[in-house]
């Protein structure tokens, strides 16, 4: 068992230092642009229950805390955000650490100052049911739960066209 957890850790790091496609959808899980994302709830760090929900548009970021891509990314997250609080749009934002311990991930979200809500996927279940085979991986689902995008950066005009769909 730990053979296959190493190898899979090896795997991500792997992946991780890939480099990242620009502003279109790349196929980093099982699922193809089109198709109708599981929904499911999870739980935050805080403690508050955030799900995925087919009556709102939703962004989702997988990250683990030694993705040095994930860092940059997860800033941008924050700041868009606090945009999205600020202007009350209609769009979840569903952060996920794959695999990492609790105490590791609160460590690192106080130290990065990051406010949007931060689940964990402990045993990588989520991970595993979407076949994310890296991290970052980034989702967007519109308010139907039908994938509109997949890749391994967040699209620079993601909020703008959550909104008008």
């Amino acid at each position: 068992m730990k053979f296959r957890y190493n190898i899979i850790i090896l795997g991500l790091i792997l992946l991780s230092t890939l480099p990242a496609f620009a502003f279109e959808s790349t196929t980093v899980t099982k699922l193809k642009v089109g198709d109708i994302v599981p929904t499911g709830s999870f739980r935050t760090l805080s403690g508050d229950i955030t799900s995925i929900q087919n009556n709102a548009a939703t962004l989702i970021s997988v990250f683990t805390t030694w993705c040095s891509v994930c860092k940059v990314e997860l800033a941008h997250l924050n700041k868009d955000y606090a945009e999205i609080k600020e202007q009350k749009l209609p769009i979840n934002m569903l952060v996920i650490n794959a695999g990492e311990k609790k105490r590791k991930v609160k460590k690192y979200v106080r130290k990065r100052h990051l406010n949007m809500p931060v689940v964990m996927d402990r045993k990588l279940a989520w991970v595993k049911e979407l076949g994310i085979t890296g991290t970052p991986t980034v989702l967007i689902v519109d308010k139907n739960g039908q994938l509109l995008y997949q890749g391994n950066e967040l699209p620079h005009n993601w909020v703008q066209t959550l909104v008008s769909k």
